[in-house]
């Protein structure tokens, strides 16, 4: 197998730094390090011989030094002791290529998914890598895939689900659920994935189908019938509301709302959220029963 190297010389002085390294050697360029520790913060990019120092934002101290480079898996050093005026050779570290997981996002009626999230996850949850598709709803995954088992998931809009907030209403403090941050890449579609073995080295072709969303409907209007632009509608499901299942909309001209993300079959409570010059009950939800595939 064709060994890539990185040649590493931390240089924590203005005195400037020479290597020599066999011919038999591949350095990789473009590699991002960075040295953190108790006395300052360095980064640096490899250049086309592998080669990097860095030269400010550091002093005398002990230092984690992580080396991170596109198709393969980071390295990470501890403790690196550097002294003042100390030019540290840290030699030559050896970067193991990642695993490769590429494929495609489809709808459940076959389309293509373009320009939407993807990510792998490890068994325990932890992101290890992400990107989008492109127009023809392909993706690759390349960086820091170790050889195991992974869930890869698509996205077709983001969100960080909802939280408690406590507002003042008049002599009031009230706990209300408000949306975080979030963004709808296609309507209709809940997230989709599949679990995938991948190994080092290789490349491993996956396909990961979207899941349908129900949709939520209607209309907000004050007390004469008119429309209300620009009010947030949100609905969560009444029971379990910490999950991350729901999703929001807001009012268009017309007063018209369309919540078509994350909505998964069952009952959620509706609700619209701080609309602006208007007398507004939280407790005044709707409960409205959701099915899959269906909008209401």
């Amino acid at each position: 197998m064709k060994r890539n190297i990185i040649f590493l010389v931390m240089i924590f002085t203005l005195i400037l730094s020479t290597l020599a390294f066999s011919q038999q050697l591949s350095p990789i360029s473009g590699a991002k390090v960075v040295a953190r520790g108790n006395n300052g913060l360095g980064e640096a990019t490899t250049d086309e011989n592998g080669y990097f120092r860095i030269e400010e934002g550091i002093g005398a101290g002990t230092y984690t030094v992580t080396v991170s480079a596109k198709g393969y898996i980071s390295k990470v050093l501890t403790n690196i002791q550097v002294s003042a005026g100390e030019e540290k050779d840290l030699g030559d570290i050896e970067l193991e290529p990642s695993a490769v997981v590429e494929g495609v996002v489809k709808t459940p009626d076959g389309k293509l998914a373009a320009n939407i999230p993807v990510v792998i996850m490890d068994e325990r949850g932890n992101t290890i890598s992400s990107t989008k598709t492109g127009g023809d709803g392909s993706f690759r995954l390349d960086t820091d895939i170790k050889t195991g088992t992974y869930v890869v998931r698509a996205y077709a809009f983001t969100f960080e689900g909802f939280e408690y907030k406590t507002i003042q209403i008049g002599f009031t403090q009230m706990k209300i659920l408000a949306p975080k941050q979030g963004q709808v890449y296609l309507e209709g579609y809940a997230r989709g994935e599949t679990h995938v073995r991948a190994e080092q080295g290789k490349t491993v072709h996956i396909e990961v189908t979207l899941a349908s969303s129900g949709i939520i409907s209607g209309t907000i209007t004050d007390e004469q019938g008119n429309p209300v632009e620009g009010v947030v509608v949100i609905a969560f499901p009444s029971e379990n509301a910490g999950t991350r299942d729901g999703f929001y909309g807001v009012t268009d001209s017309n007063g018209k709302y369309r919540i078509a993300n994350n909505l998964p079959t069952g009952t959620y409570n509706v609700t619209p959220l701080f609309p602006k010059g208007y007398i507004w009950d939280f407790r005044d939800m709707e409960q409205v029963q959701v099915t899959t595939g269906q909008e209401v």
